[in-house]
Parts: structure tokens; C-alpha cells; sequence
């Protein structure tokens, strides 16, 4: 099945006036993911896993993921970036450090997001 995100760029873009990337899944994967999740003791809004754009450079997440953070903590696996941020998002270095890296290629979601996203499905 071809990915719906270019449809849905071009519908925005056509409604919105908005050029902005789409990242699509499949709800039926979403399950998959989150048996994935690297840190099952984090609070939900204290996890977060990010979705690539084209253009995202896996390298250097992975090198960004392979340095010390504290309490922080950054993995890479597959397609997915985890990213745990035991104080919060927003006073999260590695989360700045992360998005200076990844720029718009990179979309992060909490995992009470994700877990409300399956169980809609």
C-alpha cells in the first residue's frame, strides 16, 4: 500500500496554504512500536518517540544517542528515536540538542499520545 502522506501534504497545502512534512502509520503497527519502547518505566509524558522526514540524518542521531546525557537518555532503533526526559520535555537539553540536529525531518509524540492513538484504533 502506497503511503498516504503526499495526499495529505497537498490536501493542506491546498486548504491550508502550508508546505509542512506528513508522517504516516499504519494503526496496526503502533502496537508493534511500543512493545519496542527501551525505558517501559518512564512516565508517559516523559517518553517520547520521534518519526523521521526525509532528510533526517540517522548517523548523527545515533552518534548524538551514543554520548552521555545525565538522566537523559536518547536511542535509536530502526526507524524510531526514543527519547526519555525524566524532568520534561521542555527543560530537556538533549531534547534541544535533538532538534537542532533533526530540524523539521523529525517528529516526536509522547507515549500517552501513542496509547491513546491505538486505543482509538
Amino acid at each position: 500500500m502506497d503511503s498516504p502522506a503526499p495526499r495529505i501534504t497537498k490536501v493542506i497545502a491546498e486548504r491550508c496554504g502550508l508546505d509542512v512534512p506528513v508522517v504516516t502509520l499504519l494503526a496496526s503497527k503502533l502496537p508493534a512500536l511500543l512493545a519496542t519502547d527501551p525505558f517501559p518505566q518512564a512516565g508517559h509524558k516523559h517518553l517520547h518517540a520521534g518519526f523521521g522526514l526525509p532528510g533526517l540524518d540517522w548517523e548523527r542521531l545515533k552518534a548524538l544517542a551514543a554520548g552521555d546525557h545525565g538522566e537523559e537518555s536518547l536511542v535509536v532503533r530502526e526507524n524510531v528515536v526514543w527519547l526519555h526526559t525524566p524532568a520534561g520535555l521542555g527543560r530537556s537539553k538533549l531534547g534541544n540538542e535533538l532538534a537542532r540536529i533533526a530540524g523539521p525531518h523529525l517528529t516526536l509524540r509522547n507515549r500517552a499520545t501513542l496509547l491513546k492513538l491505538v486505543e482509538m484504533t
